[in-house]
């Protein structure tokens, strides 16, 4: 038998050559993974890792479980901006029957046009830390006065109550800006909303908004589209089950299908240029084109742009894409 005598300290060394070495090969990996996937490596690693690692899809698939964290979330209350965000920009709330809005306006110069921003949440979740990024993207591009509503939440309101509220805070921002210089946007269920809502102006023969905004929008909440079924499996963030839940919470006496609650089924002619994101590996990416299609149809100046590979939301996560939606939001809004 032959034996062999390492210093220690060359196995130390070897060992970390190794590891140093495996390291790279699965950066390198990671790469050919994320160029192939038309993703920036951050973006694939979230989308691929972190986001499942969070488990929120596994607490979606089970309606008892997410019931339970929508109870948590709405026992904590809505994110408040950061210390940093009150230091860039002119921050502060007024209230609509008793559910607060925020007003965020830059300093030194007293904006021209308002953007209202509706939050998503499946319709029972306040708003998130992570959801003003988004508020912060359009904020420093556009120079326009932002309004984030904390509306009135599922289970314990429906979506009457929250057009209530929208209705109130419209009417106040009309006197003070003109309504072509208003746009409605929202991502998630907060596009839905933003969607209906302003189907709802267009009923009552209010004035429309220069243009809307939808970021991954929560449009159909009958989820009867075959085509969702495979977008489960892609889906590192949401499931069905807890969406049908929600969606019911918010309809509550409502048909699903009505256009009150699945703006995407109603009647969509009329209203300004809109603008629609969505990603491939979101569960309502199926949402999204049957509105493109049904709004093209029906004489509707629709902006597409779709993300490859980007999964629900993320227009309002840290990455590396989320800065050219900020710049396209902000040149449509210019523009319209």
């Amino acid at each position: 038998m032959i034996q062999t005598n390492v210093h220690p300290r060359s196995r130390r060394r070897t060992i970390l050559i190794s590891a140093i070495a495996l390291l790279v090969l699965a950066i390198v990996a990671v790469k050919i993974s994320s160029f192939r996937s038309g993703e920036s490596m951050v973006t694939h690693l979230v989308r691929v890792a972190v986001l499942p690692m969070l488990q929120v899809k596994s607490t979606m698939q089970n309606v008892d479980r997410y019931q339970e964290l929508v109870q948590k979330r709405q026992a904590e209350g809505d994110a408040r901006p950061s210390d940093k965000l009150k230091k860039q920009f002119d921050i502060r709330t007024e209230s609509i029957g008793g559910y607060l809005y925020y007003i965020v306006s830059p300093k030194n110069s007293k904006p021209d046009r308002a953007i209202i921003y509706i939050h998503g949440g499946a319709y029972v979740g306040p708003m998130a830390d992570f959801q003003w990024n988004l508020v912060k993207g359009l904020a420093e591009r556009t120079g326009a006065q932002l309004i984030v509503p904390n509306y009135p939440l599922a289970p314990k309101h429906d979506w009457k109550d929250a057009y209530a509220m929208m209705a109130q805070l419209y009417d106040r921002l009309i006197q003070q800006f003109p309504a072509n210089r208003i746009s409605i946007t929202g991502d998630s269920a907060g596009g839905g909303l933003a969607l209906g809502f302003s189907m709802e102006l267009r009923e009552r023969g209010k004035p429309m908004p220069g243009s809307i905004v939808l970021f991954s929008p929560f449009l159909n909440l009958l989820a009867d589209n075959p085509a969702q079924a495979a977008l489960e499996d892609i889906d590192p963030l949401l499931s069905r089950p807890a969406l049908v839940w929600a969606a019911k919470q918010w309809a509550r006496d409502t048909l699903l299908d009505d256009p009150h609650v699945s703006p995407v089924l109603g009647n969509l002619s009329d209203l300004p240029p809109t603008l629609i994101f969505s990603g491939t590996a979101d569960l309502l990416h199926v949402d999204s084109l049957q509105f493109v299609e049904r709004a093209r149809a029906q004489g509707v100046d629709v902006t597409y742009i779709q993300g490859r590979n980007m999964t629900h939301g993320w227009s309002v996560l840290p990455l590396p894409e989320a800065a050219p939606l900020y710049d396209a939001t902000a040149g449509f809004i210019a523009r319209h």
